[in-house]
């Protein structure tokens, strides 16, 4: 299945991650998936590349150490995404680490075949390229939304996207989502400090735009741009 819209490769879709899953396997001899509970880490930053990883369901999110050895949350992957493959392509340690997340099924290869298949086979080769343009694309766009959308906008953003992948059951305007994701990380995420996000909920549960209760949010699925 291929994107039709600008929105297809733009926002994560169940549909598309399906038929992405469905594609890696059979271009790559994956077994079958197994369940990795939410903070396991699959890679560790600057560790040798052994594996790749196909994510199934779930999020894993990608960290990096910065120079006053924090450990900032860098982007999320989700179903139908790779890990680890382009330091087995480039045969260089891994520049980031990653974790689950949330519960995950993830399936596992041996990043040393992985090569063999991209090297060796074509369409799957069109295949990785098809899927480096799209998260190209998606990076580019993050960057240009950080210009031109408000922190609260990205925040509402990053809070749909969670409860699309999730599968958090919503109406056509309602989200109610809880969010698998640290107050620091979702910050990290959205370019702002700990406290600017501190901030802007608090901002945002007094106008009620958003509602708090723990780590559940609920608000109108309109106030994240699209």
């Amino acid at each position: 299945m291929k994107p039709k819209s600008w929105s297809d490769v733009m926002q994560w879709n169940d549909p598309l991650a399906r038929a992405r899953i469905r594609d890696w396997r059979r271009f790559l001899p994956f077994g079958p998936s197994s369940l990795r509970k939410a903070g396991t880490r699959l890679m560790h930053h600057s560790s040798p590349v052994t594996s790749v990883f196909l994510i199934e369901t779930g999020i894993v999110k990608l960290t990096r150490i910065n120079s006053d050895d924090r450990e900032i949350t860098l982007m999320l992957r989700f179903p139908g995404d790779l890990v680890g493959h382009y330091g087995a392509l480039l045969h260089l340690p891994h520049f980031v680490a990653a974790t689950a997340a949330t519960d995950c099924h993830i399936a596992e290869i041996a990043a040393k075949r992985t090569v063999e298949v991209f090297q060796n086979n074509t369409e799957a080769a069109c295949f990785l390229a098809n899927h480096q343009t799209i998260e190209a694309a998606r990076t580019t766009a993050l960057l240009m939304d950080a210009r031109s959308f408000t922190a609260e906008q990205r925040f509402f953003r990053l809070l749909l996207e969670l409860a699309l992948v999730t599968g958090t059951p919503r109406s056509v305007r309602a989200v109610r989502v809880r969010a698998p994701l640290s107050e620091a990380e979702m910050a990290d995420l959205l370019g702002i400090s700990k406290t600017s996000l501190s901030r802007l909920k608090r901002t945002a549960i007094r106008a009620g735009r958003l509602r708090q209760e723990g780590g559940v949010f609920s608000f109108d699925a309109k106030l994240a741009p699209k």
